[in-house]
């Protein structure tokens, strides 16, 4: 561990004179200075210790502009004035580690005149601790295969339009009610194992073709009057 940290010293004090020879420092406040470093260990989050100058340096803050996360290894350019030391930004990565972009409080990223594109080559992930809501005028999802997974959807709208060439519900119960009902079917098949009830003010049924009502036993009650009417009518 010791040899690491006095090669990591070596290499930051050799990189740093070479940066003060050629690093401009317009608008610097005297007594600031500026140099390359390295991030040797991180004993709390955002705050670092770090070997620069051929030093040792405790406490060094991530500045607010420097929002790519320092890790351990990453070469850094760090100022220092005073007693206060800062990451001003990362310059190279010392591992293939996570890249993690991260502010301290609420974040609003805006495009002003333009739009903001979000792009993963291989998966964009949105996590929340709480909840999430998207506010726009359209919204379009476009995928080759999409998947909800709730334990309770709720859907409020004025008019719902789907244009779907295969439909396959599975539900333990499904409650509907509705003003009106109209549907258009080329054929109807319907199975129901145990109860079929229908409750209705008033029942018309009409077919062009053929009528059949068949049933191992068939009661057809009425309280005033019971009308059979057709050119033959047979009973046997």
């Amino acid at each position: 561990m010791q040899k690491a940290l006095d090669w990591v010293l070596e290499e930051s004090a050799t990189e740093s004179v070479q940066a003060d020879r050629a690093m401009p420092r317009p608008g610097f406040q005297e007594g600031a200075t500026m140099a390359f470093a390295t991030v040797y260990s991180e004993p709390s989050p955002s705050v670092f210790v770090l070997a620069a100058r051929g030093e040792v340096v405790a406490n060094v803050r991530r500045a607010a502009g420097c929002l790519l996360e320092p890790k351990v290894g990453d070469k850094v350019l760090w100022a220092r004035q005073g007693t206060e030391s800062f990451i001003l930004s990362v310059l190279t990565r010392g591992s293939d580690a996570q890249a993690v972009l991260s502010v301290e409080g609420d974040v609003e990223l805006r495009a002003r005149r333009g739009k903001v594109a979000v792009v993963g080559e291989r998966e964009v992930e949105v996590s929340s601790g709480g909840e999430v809501s998207i506010n726009a005028p359209s919204v379009t999802v476009r995928s080759l295969a999409t998947k909800l997974l709730s334990a309770s959807v709720s859907v409020v709208g004025q008019a719902l339009d789907a244009n779907l060439e295969k439909v396959r519900v599975v539900a333990g119960i499904v409650d509907s009610r509705l003003e009106r009902l109209s549907q258009t079917l080329k054929r109807s098949y319907r199975r129901v194992e145990e109860v079929d009830q229908v409750k209705a003010g008033q029942i018309v049924m009409s077919a062009e073709g053929n009528a059949s009502l068949h049933a191992d036993n068939t009661l057809m009650t009425a309280n005033k009057l019971v009308k059979l009417n057709g050119e033959q009518v047979h009973i046997a």
